[in-house]
């Protein structure tokens, strides 16, 4: 355990050094091979960004290749932000030896704060450390055979059972008439896009997410007909496609030619079926941000897996009920 506590502690600085730097996948790869193949002890504490979850090929293969010849003991998913430099993701891998289980261990409610930072206490590095070897409130032993039938995923949070069994549940799909993806632009085409004189067309960018901001905040855009491909339709939810997905937007431009510009989601929902502010309270819920967070991959910045968000369950209700819970959190 000790040895455990000074490399989660050692690496945590190693790691906010190099962060900053582009994410190099087969360097990743390569050092935890390297590790596993080189180590002289029963355990290798290696603290990487959270590339480890990630859906690339390579990491599927580094993945399928600890499990399948029993060299990985236990995974940890760290609290983002202990980096004081960045949000990233971080995973640790505890890589060894092992029987073919695995420890699966969600840590990111284990942090304090001081002076606005998140840090690791030394209590906090202990829990951590003997969540590594034993089931605890943070982690669950997991077999071989239960990773594989998850082709191979590491991401520990989907092995804990959050017991969400809804009544009624349907899935966001099922109440979704559309789905619109915002025009991904580089800063210098969307300077260049943005008109200086009044137009029909105004930009939503990721900036105005989570501002409930109006037409008349919005900056005009320079009038395309393709841009309408990407209009976003009133009352609809608008949820970030990366990082922060903690809060949602309810569209409210009337009709007005709103076009969705940047990375973002833009679900047209059927108000035949459900309140649009039900659903933002779902979503932002405990409940909600735990299938939000289900959804995620990624290394530096995780994103939002458009057909894994389609497929989140939601509890449906009459829609009296729908709606009085959406006056309550309205108001």
């Amino acid at each position: 355990m000790k040895q455990i506590k000074l490399k989660l502690a050692d690496s945590l600085k190693e790691l906010e050094e190099s962060i900053s730097k582009k994410p190099s996948t087969q360097t990743d790869v390569m050092t935890i091979s390297d590790l596993v193949n080189t180590a002289d002890t029963n355990s290798v504490v290696f603290i990487l960004n959270g590339g480890v979850f990630d859906d690339r090929k390579a990491y599927q293969t580094v993945r399928k290749d600890l499990i399948e010849n029993n060299r990985l003991k236990a995974v940890v998913s760290l609290k983002p932000g202990l980096l004081h430099t960045t949000n990233a993701q971080i995973a640790m891998l505890v890589l060894g030896e092992s029987d073919g289980n695995v420890y699966m261990v969600d840590a990111t409610g284990v942090y304090h704060t001081n002076e606005n930072h998140k840090i690791l206490s030394d209590d906090d590095i202990s829990k951590i450390a003997t969540a590594c070897k034993s089931n605890t409130d943070i982690s669950r032993c997991v077999s071989k055979d239960e990773i594989i039938s998850l082709n191979y995923q590491l991401y520990p949070v989907r092995y804990f059972d959050h017991n969400l069994n809804f009544e009624n549940p349907v899935t966001l799909k099922s109440i979704t008439k559309k789905v619109i993806c915002g025009i991904e632009m580089n800063p210098t085409d969307l300077k260049n896009a943005i008109s200086k004189s009044e137009t029909s067309m105004y930009a939503f960018s990721t900036n105005d997410l989570n501002s409930n901001a109006k037409t008349s905040a919005l900056k005009y855009l320079k009038e395309s007909d393709s841009y309408l491909n990407h209009k976003i339709p009133n009352k609809s939810l608008i949820i970030p496609k990366f990082g922060d997905t903690s809060k949602t937007q309810i569209a409210d431009f009337e009709d007005a030619n709103v076009i969705a510009v940047g990375r973002m989601y833009v679900l047209e929902l059927d108000a035949d079926k459900v309140n649009p502010y039900y659903v933002k309270a779902f979503l932002e819920s405990e409940c909600g941000q735990y299938e939000l967070n289900n959804c995620k991959s990624g290394v530096t910045i995780a994103k939002l897996d458009l057909d894994e968000l389609l497929n989140i369950q939601i509890p449906m209700f009459s829609m009296d009920i729908q709606n009085k819970i959406a006056k309550t959190f309205t108001v």
